[in-house]
C-alpha cells in the first residue's frame, strides 16, 4: 500500500509536468493557468472522498466492529476479514492509543526514529528536484521550452523507477534499499556539486545526473519510506504514532521548498547540492545504525528491538545486535 501511495503521487507529478508543458505558450500569465488546473483534481478528490468509507481499523476502535467486518469482507473475503478482525481485537485488548503512550521508553524511541526519517527524506533534496526542475534546467542553460520538456522526462523517470520498487521492495528488504538509495542520491548530488564547481553545470549532464538521482529515490526511498515508517510502530499505537512523521514530513517539505530558491541563487549551486548530498549521506548512516529491518518481521520482534535499544542506552547498536541474535 505504501508503494501504491507513492505511485499515485508520482503519476500526479507526471500529469502536472505534462499540463505545464502544454500551457507554456498560454501567455505571460501562463503560470496562473498552471495553478488553476489544480482545482480540477481537487474537486474530483473532494467528490470521491464523500463516497469513501471509514477505515476498518477506525471503525473497530470506535466500537463498530460489524461495519469494520463488512468493509473488510467486501475487500478481501470473509476468511481474511475474520483474521483481520481477530488481529485488531488482539492488538487492542491491553491498551488504547493515547498521546501519553508515545512517551513510553520503547515507543518514544520508535517515534523519534520516525521523526528523523520524515525530516531526512525531504532535506536530502527530493522536493527541490521535483518542484524546481524547470528552474534548475534554466540555470543549466536550457531555454524555457526545453526546460519544461525536460521536466516531462524527469516525471517519466520518476514513474518508471517507482514501478521498479514494486519488484525490489519485498525482494531485498527495506533497510538495504534505503541505504543503497541514499548513497546513490548522494553520489548524484556530489557530481552535481562538482559540475557547478568546475563550471560544467550545463547541458545534458545535468539532466542525466538528476535522472540518476530520481532513479535511486523512486526505486529505493519514496515507496520504502511509506512502507517502513508504519511498520516500526506497534499495532495498538500505530494510528496515533503516525501523526508525528506525517506532520513532520509536511513541515520539512514546506521548509525545504521555501528556502531552496534562496540557497540556490544566493548561496550557490555547489554549496546547495553539497548540503543536500550531506543530508543524503546522513540518511544512509541513520538508517544503518538506528532503524530495524521490518521485512517479514512480526510486530513482536520489532517491539523487542525498541525495548532492546532502550536497554542498550544512548546508542542503538547493541540493541540491534540483541534482536538480530534472537531472530
Amino acid at each position: 500500500m505504501g508503494t501504491l501511495y507513492q505511485l499515485s503521487i508520482v503519476i500526479g507529478v507526471l500529469v502536472s509536468y505534462c499540463i505545464n508543458y502544454l500551457l507554456r505558450n498560454a501567455g505571460a500569465s501562463n503560470w496562473r493557468w498552471m495553478f488553476i488546473t489544480g482545482v480540477i483534481p481537487s474537486l474530483l478528490f473532494f467528490v470521491l472522498l464523500l463516497r469513501a468509507p471509514e477505515t476498518p481499523r477506525y471503525l473497530f476502535m470506535a466500537g463498530r466492529p460489524q461495519e469494520a467486518f463488512t468493509i473488510l469482507e467486501r475487500i478481501s473475503g470473509r476468511e481474511t476479514a475474520e483474521f483481520e478482525i481477530s488481529e485488531m481485537r488482539a492488538s487492542t485488548t491491553d491498551s488504547h492509543p493515547a498521546w501519553r503512550v508515545l512517551w513510553q521508553p520503547g515507543i518514544r524511541r520508535a517515534v523519534v526514529v520516525g521523526f528523523f526519517l520524515a525530516i531526512l527524506v525531504h532535506v536530502s533534496g527530493i522536493n527541490t528536484i521535483i518542484d524546481y526542475a524547470p528552474a534548475i534546467f534554466k540555470s543549466a542553460g536550457w531555454k524555457i521550452d526545453a526546460a519544461l520538456f525536460s521536466t516531462f522526462i524527469v516525471g517519466l523517470t520518476n514513474f518508471a523507477f517507482t514501478l521498479v520498487s514494486f519488484w525490489v521492495i519485498d525482494r531485498y528488504g527495506r533497510k538495504p534499499l534505503y541505504v543503497i538509495g541514499s548513497l546513490g542520491m548522494m553520489s548524484s548530488l556530489v557530481l552535481l556539486c562538482l559540475t557547478a564547481l568546475t563550471g560544467r553545470f550545463h547541458g545534458a549532464i545535468v539532466l542525466v545526473l538528476i535522472m540518476a538521482y530520481l532513479a535511486f529515490f523512486a526505486s529505493c526511498i519514496g515507496p520504502v519510506f511509506w512502507t517502513l515508517v508504519p511498520e516500526i510502530f506497534p499495532n495498538y499505537i500505530r494510528g496515533t504514532a503516525m501523526t508525528v512523521p506525517v506532520l513532520t514530513q509536511w513541515i520539512a517539505n514546506a521548509a525545504v521548498v521555501l528556502f531552496f530558491p534562496l540557497a540556490f541563487h544566493r548561496v550557490g549551486k555547489a554549496i546547495t547540492f553539497g548540503f543536500l548530498a550531506a543530508m543524503a549521506l546522513t540518511q544512509a548512516i541513520f538508517m544503518w545504525f538506528f532503524v530495524p529491518e521490518t521485512k517479514n518481521k512480526p510486530l513482536e520482534e520489532i517491539e523487542e528491538f525498541w525495548k532492546a535499544a532502550v536497554r542498550s542506552g544512548p546508542g542503538l547498536e547493541r540493541g540491534t545486535k540483541d534482536v538480530i541474535v534472537k531472530a
